[in-house]
Protein backbone atom coordinates (compact mmCIF):
# COMPACT_ATOMS: atom_id res chain seq x y z
CA UNK A 1 0.00 0.00 0.00
CA UNK A 2 1.24 3.54 -0.95
CA UNK A 3 1.85 5.78 2.00
CA UNK A 4 -0.77 8.47 2.45
CA UNK A 5 1.68 11.31 1.25
CA UNK A 6 4.82 10.91 -0.52
CA UNK A 7 7.45 13.20 -0.48
CA UNK A 8 7.80 14.75 -3.74
CA UNK A 9 10.89 14.02 -4.85
CA UNK A 10 13.29 15.20 -8.42
CA UNK A 11 13.35 11.23 -9.71
CA UNK A 12 9.44 11.11 -8.72
CA UNK A 13 8.57 13.87 -10.24
CA UNK A 14 10.00 13.35 -13.45
CA UNK A 15 8.93 9.78 -13.65
CA UNK A 16 5.14 11.47 -13.25
CA UNK A 17 6.38 13.21 -16.39
CA UNK A 18 7.97 10.35 -18.35
CA UNK A 19 4.22 8.47 -17.30
CA UNK A 20 2.01 11.30 -18.93
CA UNK A 21 4.06 11.58 -22.07
CA UNK A 22 4.52 8.27 -22.79
CA UNK A 23 0.81 6.78 -22.00
CA UNK A 24 -1.48 8.46 -24.56
CA UNK A 25 -5.33 8.50 -23.38
CA UNK A 26 -7.43 7.88 -27.20
CA UNK A 27 -3.93 8.13 -29.09
CA UNK A 28 -3.63 11.52 -27.19
CA UNK A 29 -0.42 12.93 -25.17
CA UNK A 30 -2.50 14.73 -22.20
CA UNK A 31 -0.88 17.78 -21.65
CA UNK A 32 -0.23 18.70 -17.69
CA UNK A 33 -3.33 20.81 -17.53
CA UNK A 34 -5.91 18.09 -18.96
CA UNK A 35 -4.58 15.66 -16.91
CA UNK A 36 -5.04 17.76 -13.92
CA UNK A 37 -8.33 18.23 -15.07
CA UNK A 38 -9.69 14.52 -15.71
CA UNK A 39 -8.57 13.38 -12.14
CA UNK A 40 -10.54 16.25 -10.56
CA UNK A 41 -7.85 18.89 -10.17
CA UNK A 42 -7.67 22.64 -10.85
CA UNK A 43 -5.82 23.28 -14.01
CA UNK A 44 -2.38 24.16 -12.56
CA UNK A 45 -2.00 20.90 -10.59
CA UNK A 46 -0.22 18.44 -12.79
CA UNK A 47 2.45 21.21 -13.64
CA UNK A 48 3.27 22.04 -9.90
CA UNK A 49 3.51 18.48 -9.64
CA UNK A 50 5.86 17.97 -12.43
CA UNK A 51 7.87 21.10 -11.35
CA UNK A 52 7.97 20.13 -7.62
CA UNK A 53 6.16 22.98 -6.78
CA UNK A 54 4.14 20.77 -4.36
CA UNK A 55 6.57 18.97 -1.94
CA UNK A 56 4.04 16.16 -1.90
CA UNK A 57 1.54 13.99 -3.94
CA UNK A 58 -0.92 12.10 -2.10
CA UNK A 59 -1.95 8.68 -2.77
CA UNK A 60 -5.34 8.91 -4.63
CA UNK A 61 -3.77 10.78 -6.72
CA UNK A 62 -1.81 8.96 -7.98
CA UNK A 63 -4.05 6.00 -8.22
CA UNK A 64 -6.39 8.45 -10.22
CA UNK A 65 -3.32 9.18 -12.62
CA UNK A 66 -2.17 5.24 -13.27
CA UNK A 67 -6.82 4.73 -13.72
CA UNK A 68 -6.39 7.64 -16.29
CA UNK A 69 -3.29 6.73 -18.22
CA UNK A 70 -3.80 2.61 -17.73
CA UNK A 71 -7.76 2.65 -18.25
CA UNK A 72 -7.82 0.92 -15.05
CA UNK A 73 -10.92 0.55 -13.07
CA UNK A 74 -10.00 -0.80 -9.90
CA UNK A 75 -8.00 1.75 -7.23
CA UNK A 76 -6.47 -1.51 -6.08
CA UNK A 77 -5.11 -2.57 -9.41
CA UNK A 78 -4.10 0.55 -9.80
CA UNK A 79 -2.04 0.86 -6.48
CA UNK A 80 -0.74 -2.24 -7.27
CA UNK A 81 0.74 -1.03 -10.94
CA UNK A 82 1.89 2.73 -9.21
CA UNK A 83 4.21 0.72 -6.28
CA UNK A 84 5.54 -1.56 -8.50
CA UNK A 85 6.30 1.50 -11.33
CA UNK A 86 7.55 3.57 -7.98
CA UNK A 87 8.62 1.78 -5.01
CA UNK A 88 12.20 2.66 -5.83
CA UNK A 89 11.89 6.47 -6.01
CA UNK A 90 9.36 6.27 -2.38
CA UNK A 91 11.59 4.42 -0.76
CA UNK A 92 15.06 5.85 -1.58
CA UNK A 93 13.96 9.08 0.00
CA UNK A 94 15.52 8.52 3.88
CA UNK A 95 13.29 11.60 5.08
CA UNK A 96 9.70 9.85 5.43
CA UNK A 97 11.27 5.87 5.38
CA UNK A 98 13.79 4.37 7.34
CA UNK A 99 13.38 0.52 5.76
CA UNK A 100 11.52 -1.27 3.15
CA UNK A 101 10.77 -4.47 3.07
CA UNK A 102 9.26 -5.61 -0.60
CA UNK A 103 7.67 -8.97 -0.67
CA UNK A 104 7.94 -9.44 -4.62
CA UNK A 105 6.72 -12.92 -5.26
CA UNK A 106 3.32 -13.36 -6.82
CA UNK A 107 0.55 -14.99 -4.62
CA UNK A 108 -2.19 -17.09 -6.05
CA UNK A 109 -5.69 -16.75 -4.29
CA UNK A 110 -8.61 -18.98 -4.32
CA UNK A 111 -9.67 -17.77 -7.90
CA UNK A 112 -6.11 -18.50 -9.23
CA UNK A 113 -6.21 -14.42 -9.83
CA UNK A 114 -2.66 -12.91 -8.41
CA UNK A 115 -3.25 -11.11 -4.95
CA UNK A 116 -1.66 -7.79 -4.97
CA UNK A 117 2.30 -7.26 -4.10
CA UNK A 118 2.71 -6.50 -0.74
CA UNK A 119 4.98 -4.02 0.72
CA UNK A 120 5.65 -3.19 4.53
CA UNK A 121 7.05 0.15 5.44
CA UNK A 122 8.59 1.23 8.07
CA UNK A 123 7.91 4.78 9.24
CA UNK A 124 11.05 7.21 10.42
CA UNK A 125 10.28 9.01 13.64
CA UNK A 126 11.21 12.07 12.56
CA UNK A 127 14.26 13.82 14.35
CA UNK A 128 12.04 17.04 15.10
CA UNK A 129 8.37 18.27 15.23
CA UNK A 130 9.08 21.11 13.24
CA UNK A 131 9.98 18.85 10.25
CA UNK A 132 6.39 17.83 10.11
CA UNK A 133 4.87 20.70 11.36
CA UNK A 134 6.89 22.56 8.40
CA UNK A 135 5.78 20.16 5.86
CA UNK A 136 2.02 20.35 6.88
CA UNK A 137 2.15 24.03 7.18
CA UNK A 138 3.88 23.90 3.26
CA UNK A 139 1.26 21.78 2.19
CA UNK A 140 -1.63 24.47 3.05
CA UNK A 141 0.53 27.58 1.62
CA UNK A 142 0.49 25.58 -1.59
CA UNK A 143 -2.73 24.82 -1.58
CA UNK A 144 -4.01 27.94 -1.14
CA UNK A 145 -1.82 29.49 -3.66
CA UNK A 146 -2.99 26.33 -6.38
CA UNK A 147 -6.61 27.62 -5.70
CA UNK A 148 -5.24 31.51 -6.20
CA UNK A 149 -3.59 30.46 -9.52
CA UNK A 150 -7.05 28.59 -10.68
CA UNK A 151 -9.36 31.56 -10.26
CA UNK A 152 -9.64 33.74 -13.36
CA UNK A 153 -11.48 36.85 -12.92
CA UNK A 154 -10.25 39.66 -10.39
CA UNK A 155 -13.40 39.29 -8.20
CA UNK A 156 -12.74 35.59 -7.56
CA UNK A 157 -9.40 36.75 -6.69
CA UNK A 158 -11.07 38.90 -4.21
CA UNK A 159 -13.53 36.57 -2.81
CA UNK A 160 -10.43 34.01 -2.27
CA UNK A 161 -8.98 36.80 -0.61
CA UNK A 162 -11.59 37.61 1.82
CA UNK A 163 -12.05 33.62 2.63
CA UNK A 164 -8.74 33.23 2.99
CA UNK A 165 -8.57 36.08 5.72
CA UNK A 166 -11.39 34.77 7.77
CA UNK A 167 -9.89 31.45 7.64
CA UNK A 168 -7.08 33.13 9.12
CA UNK A 169 -9.14 34.58 11.46
CA UNK A 170 -10.58 31.66 12.89
CA UNK A 171 -6.85 29.82 13.01
CA UNK A 172 -5.34 32.50 15.08
CA UNK A 173 -8.75 33.43 17.34
CA UNK A 174 -9.50 29.74 18.27
CA UNK A 175 -8.05 27.54 21.15
CA UNK A 176 -6.77 24.00 20.63
CA UNK A 177 -10.02 22.44 21.08
CA UNK A 178 -11.44 24.41 18.52
CA UNK A 179 -9.33 23.86 15.76
CA UNK A 180 -9.25 20.06 16.86
CA UNK A 181 -13.10 19.90 16.33
CA UNK A 182 -12.78 21.66 13.19
CA UNK A 183 -10.51 19.19 11.63
CA UNK A 184 -12.07 16.34 12.94
CA UNK A 185 -15.10 17.29 10.77
CA UNK A 186 -14.96 15.19 7.48
CA UNK A 187 -15.76 18.31 5.33
CA UNK A 188 -14.39 16.82 2.19
CA UNK A 189 -17.16 14.47 2.14
CA UNK A 190 -19.52 16.74 0.79
CA UNK A 191 -18.57 15.92 -2.59
CA UNK A 192 -20.48 13.02 -2.12
CA UNK A 193 -23.57 13.82 -1.20
CA UNK A 194 -26.74 14.79 -2.88
CA UNK A 195 -28.11 18.25 -4.17
CA UNK A 196 -30.75 18.22 -1.39
CA UNK A 197 -28.60 16.22 1.20
CA UNK A 198 -26.14 19.33 1.04
CA UNK A 199 -28.35 22.00 1.39
CA UNK A 200 -29.49 20.57 4.61
CA UNK A 201 -25.92 20.28 6.16
CA UNK A 202 -25.07 24.00 4.66
CA UNK A 203 -28.70 24.84 6.35
CA UNK A 204 -27.43 22.95 9.77
CA UNK A 205 -24.07 24.88 9.08
CA UNK A 206 -25.89 28.17 9.26
CA UNK A 207 -27.66 27.30 12.05
CA UNK A 208 -24.68 26.86 14.02
CA UNK A 209 -23.16 29.87 12.67
CA UNK A 210 -26.29 32.13 13.57
CA UNK A 211 -25.87 30.55 17.10
CA UNK A 212 -22.43 31.20 17.47
CA UNK A 213 -23.55 34.68 15.93
CA UNK A 214 -25.31 35.52 19.46
CA UNK A 215 -22.27 35.24 21.01
CA UNK A 216 -20.00 38.32 19.16
CA UNK A 217 -20.33 40.74 22.11
CA UNK A 218 -18.61 38.66 24.04
CA UNK A 219 -15.92 38.96 21.75
CA UNK A 220 -15.88 42.87 21.18
CA UNK A 221 -16.10 43.55 24.79
CA UNK A 222 -12.56 41.47 25.63
CA UNK A 223 -11.32 43.08 22.31
CA UNK A 224 -12.14 46.46 23.89
CA UNK A 225 -10.82 45.47 27.49
CA UNK A 226 -7.61 43.88 25.46
CA UNK A 227 -7.17 47.57 24.16
CA UNK A 228 -7.60 49.32 27.41
CA UNK A 229 -4.92 47.47 28.84
CA UNK A 230 -2.72 48.09 26.06
CA UNK A 231 -3.76 52.26 26.48
CA UNK A 232 -2.58 52.36 29.95
CA UNK A 233 0.74 50.63 29.22
CA UNK A 234 1.47 53.37 26.48
CA UNK A 235 0.27 56.05 29.16
CA UNK A 236 2.74 54.52 31.42
CA UNK A 237 5.67 55.02 29.12
CA UNK A 238 7.55 58.07 29.93
CA UNK A 239 7.55 59.53 26.69
CA UNK A 240 5.45 60.14 23.47
CA UNK A 241 6.97 58.41 20.26
CA UNK A 242 6.05 59.62 17.14
CA UNK A 243 4.76 56.47 16.28
CA UNK A 244 3.08 55.55 19.17
CA UNK A 245 -0.20 53.99 18.76
CA UNK A 246 -1.84 55.98 21.60
CA UNK A 247 -4.18 57.96 20.19
CA UNK A 248 -5.34 55.07 17.17
CA UNK A 249 -6.11 53.01 19.84
CA UNK A 250 -7.92 55.36 22.02
CA UNK A 251 -10.12 55.85 18.77
CA UNK A 252 -10.73 52.56 18.39
CA UNK A 253 -11.54 51.76 21.89
CA UNK A 254 -14.39 54.53 21.16
CA UNK A 255 -15.34 53.20 18.55
CA UNK A 256 -15.81 50.13 19.85
CA UNK A 257 -17.40 51.58 22.65
CA UNK A 258 -19.90 53.25 20.39
CA UNK A 259 -21.02 50.15 18.78
CA UNK A 260 -21.27 47.86 21.85
CA UNK A 261 -23.54 50.57 23.25
CA UNK A 262 -25.88 50.97 20.29
CA UNK A 263 -25.95 47.88 19.10
CA UNK A 264 -29.47 46.35 20.04
CA UNK A 265 -28.58 43.06 19.06
CA UNK A 266 -26.24 43.06 22.16
CA UNK A 267 -27.90 41.69 25.39
CA UNK A 268 -26.14 44.32 26.98
CA UNK A 269 -28.56 46.15 29.93
CA UNK A 270 -28.44 50.12 30.72
CA UNK A 271 -26.06 48.92 33.89
CA UNK A 272 -23.53 47.33 31.23
CA UNK A 273 -23.41 50.01 29.11
CA UNK A 274 -22.56 52.12 32.21
CA UNK A 275 -19.72 49.94 33.15
CA UNK A 276 -18.60 49.92 30.11
CA UNK A 277 -18.21 53.89 29.87
CA UNK A 278 -16.81 53.99 33.13
CA UNK A 279 -14.07 51.75 32.14
CA UNK A 280 -12.93 54.14 29.92
CA UNK A 281 -13.26 57.04 31.15
CA UNK A 282 -10.27 57.11 34.18
CA UNK A 283 -8.21 55.81 30.59
CA UNK A 284 -9.19 59.15 29.32
CA UNK A 285 -8.37 61.57 32.35
CA UNK A 286 -4.68 59.89 31.79
CA UNK A 287 -4.05 60.52 28.55
CA UNK A 288 -5.18 64.28 29.55
CA UNK A 289 -2.41 64.19 31.66
CA UNK A 290 -0.05 62.93 29.65
CA UNK A 291 -1.15 65.52 26.69
CA UNK A 292 -1.97 68.22 29.44
CA UNK A 293 -5.67 68.39 28.37
CA UNK A 294 -8.17 70.14 30.81
CA UNK A 295 -10.45 66.83 31.71
CA UNK A 296 -13.80 67.58 33.38
CA UNK A 297 -15.92 64.15 32.98
CA UNK A 298 -17.18 62.84 35.97
CA UNK A 299 -17.78 58.62 36.44
CA UNK A 300 -21.71 58.01 36.06
CA UNK A 301 -23.54 56.49 38.92
CA UNK A 302 -25.06 52.84 38.40
CA UNK A 303 -28.41 54.72 38.66
CA UNK A 304 -27.60 57.55 36.11
CA UNK A 305 -30.21 57.96 33.81
CA UNK A 306 -30.40 58.50 30.03
CA UNK A 307 -30.03 62.02 29.75
CA UNK A 308 -26.75 61.58 31.96
CA UNK A 309 -25.08 58.90 30.09
CA UNK A 310 -25.67 60.26 26.89
CA UNK A 311 -24.33 63.64 27.82
CA UNK A 312 -21.11 62.03 28.99
CA UNK A 313 -21.19 60.21 25.93
CA UNK A 314 -21.18 63.55 24.17
CA UNK A 315 -17.99 64.95 26.56
CA UNK A 316 -15.82 61.92 25.88
CA UNK A 317 -16.49 62.32 21.94
CA UNK A 318 -15.36 65.99 22.43
CA UNK A 319 -12.63 65.35 24.72
CA UNK A 320 -11.02 63.19 21.76
CA UNK A 321 -11.79 65.63 18.62
CA UNK A 322 -10.37 68.13 20.98
CA UNK A 323 -6.83 66.39 21.37
CA UNK A 324 -4.92 68.07 18.59
CA UNK A 325 -2.56 65.56 17.50
CA UNK A 326 -5.59 63.20 16.79
CA UNK A 327 -5.30 62.75 13.40
CA UNK A 328 -9.34 61.21 13.46
CA UNK A 329 -12.43 63.24 14.28
CA UNK A 330 -15.65 61.60 15.42
CA UNK A 331 -18.79 63.47 13.54
CA UNK A 332 -21.71 63.53 14.46
CA UNK A 333 -22.93 63.03 18.14
CA UNK A 334 -21.98 59.76 19.73
CA UNK A 335 -25.35 60.06 22.06
CA UNK A 336 -27.60 59.52 18.91
CA UNK A 337 -26.48 55.71 19.16
CA UNK A 338 -27.79 54.92 22.52
CA UNK A 339 -30.12 52.59 23.35
CA UNK A 340 -31.75 51.69 26.26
Amino acid sequence: MLPIKIDLTKELAAKLRELRINNPVNDEVLTAENLSKAIGNNRAWMSQIESRRLKKIKREDIIAIYKLLFNISSDQEAEDQAELDLIEYITQNPKSRKTSVIASAKTINDTGKPFSKYYSYEKATPNNPDDIYKEECDDIYNYLFTLYDQAVTLDEKYNLCELVSSLSSIITNSDMKTLKLISEIPFHLLSFVSQDESREIYDRAKDLSLSLEKYSYRNSINLYHKNLLIINEYINQRFIFHKNPLLPLINYSFSSLINLIYNNSYPLSTSDKIKLINEFIPILQKVALKYNIEFSIELLDSSSKIETITETLNLIQSFINSISQNNAYFMNKSSDYFVE
